[in-house]
C-alpha cells in the first residue's frame, strides 16, 4: 500500500472503475481483492483503468501540474497522465516522461540474455512451402522447444506491440529467415521482392484464434511462438510480419481497428516506394499502406471489406 492508500503493483486507488470486470468488488473487500498476493486482479484492474483513460483523453489533455508546465498530452501519453492524475502531485510533474524513459531502458535489455545459445533442447526442423504470384517458394530453419517455452511463459497478453517486435532472443532466427527470403528474391532477379515474399510467407501460415489455443482473446504472441506453432491470429501474424519488415530495413507500424461490433482487428502498415497504390494511413506526415497478414494473396494496399473505410489506431513498434 502506498502513502496515498493505493494498492498493489499498479497502484489502484479508483477501485470503483473495475466493478464491471471483477465480480463482487465493493468498498469493504477491494483492498483484499486488488492488493496483497492478488497480482492478477491488480494488473487486470490497472490496465482496464488505463484503457478507460485512453478512450477519454486520447484526443488531447492539458496538464499544468505543480510547476505550471502547460503541456498537452495525447494518445497513450494522455492515458498515463490521466492514470497518475491531472492535478498537482508532489514529484509527479514528469511522471509520463519518467515512465517512458524506464520503458525505453527495459526495451534495450536483452530478453533475459536468452537466445539459441542458451537452450538445451534439440533443434526441431521446420520446413515451409507456399506460392506467390504463380511461383513456388520454400524455406527451412531450426527452432527450439526451450526457447518457445521461455517466450510462452514470458507472454502476458500485452497489447503494447513494441514489446513483442523488439525482443532480442529471436533475432538470430528472424535474421536467418530474412536472409533466406532475400536470397529467394535475388534468385528471381529482384531484391525488392523480399518484403512481398515475407508477407506472403506469413499469409500462408494457418489462422488460429486465441480462444482455441489459449482459452481467451487478446493474447499476443512473440514471433518465435508464431513460427513454432506455425500460425496464429491477426495480431500474431502482424507482429511477425512487422518484425520481418523491420529486419529488412522497412518502416512498419501496427494498425489497430477498434470494432464497434465483433472482434477487433490488427494489420500492418508499411511505408512504400512511390508508385504503390491502395489504402494508406497518414501518421506523423508519412503514409503507411495497409498490409493484411491473415489469409493468402492479399496485396499491399488491399483491405478486407469488413475494415475498408474504417479508421485505424497507428501503433509504433
Amino acid at each position: 500500500v502506498s502513502s496515498a492508500g493505493c494498492e498493489g503493483i499498479t497502484q489502484i486507488c479508483s477501485w470503483q472503475e473495475c466493478t464491471d470486470i471483477i465480480s463482487d468488488l465493493n468498498e469493504n473487500n477491494w483492498r483484499e481483492k486488488l492488493g496483497g498476493d492478488n497480482i492478477e486482479n491488480n494488473i487486470k484492474c490497472g490496465t482496464h483503468i488505463l484503457k478507460k483513460k485512453y478512450n477519454a483523453l486520447k484526443d488531447g489533455v492539458e496538464f499544468d501540474g505543480c510547476s505550471g508546465r502547460g503541456v498537452t498530452y495525447s494518445g497513450w501519453d494522455a492515458a498515463l497522465r490521466g492514470y497518475n492524475g491531472l492535478g498537482c502531485g508532489e514529484d509527479q510533474d514528469y511522471y509520463v516522461e519518467e515512465v517512458k524513459q524506464r520503458y525505453s531502458e527495459l526495451l534495450k535489455v536483452d530478453t533475459a540474455g536468452y537466445g539459441e545459445s542458451s537452450v538445451s533442447s534439440s533443434p526441431i526442423k521446420k520446413k515451409f512451402d507456399w506460392e506467390y504470384k504463380g511461383k513456388s517458394y520454400e524455406i527451412s530453419f531450426d527452432i527450439y522447444e526451450d526457447l518457445f517455452n521461455y517466450y510462452n511463459d514470458l507472454n502476458v497478453g500485452d497489447d503494447e506491440y513494441r514489446v513483442y517486435t523488439s525482443s532480442s532472443g529471436d533475432n538470430k532466427l528472424i535474421n536467418d529467415i530474412s536472409k533466406q527470403l532475400e536470397n529467394l528474391a535475388i534468385e528471381q532477379g529482384n531484391r525488392e521482392l523480399a518484403p512481398y515474399l515475407a508477407a506472403s510467407f506469413v499469409q500462408s501460415l494457418r489462422y488460429t484464434s486465441d480462444k482455441i489455443t489459449t482459452g481467451f482473446n487478446d493474447y499476443a504472441r512473440y514471433p518465435y511462438e508464431t513460427l513454432y506453432e506455425e500460425g496464429g491470429d491477426c495480431e500474431d501474424t502482424s507482429i511477425l510480419t512487422a518484425k520481418f519488415l523491420k529486419q529488412m530495413g522497412y518502416d512498419a507500424v501496427i494498425l489497430y481497428f477498434d470494432m464497434p461490433q465483433g472482434e477487433d482487428h490488427v494489420a500492418v502498415g508499411v511505408r512504400c516506394a512511390e508508385g504503390v497504390t491502395g489504402v494508406c494511413y497518414l501518421y506523423e506526415g508519412k503514409d503507411y499502406f495497409y498490409l493484411e497478414t491473415t489469409g493468402e494473396n492479399w496485396n499491399v494496399g488491399e483491405v478486407p471489406s469488413d475494415y475498408n473505410g474504417m479508421s485505424a489506431r497507428v501503433i509504433e513498434i
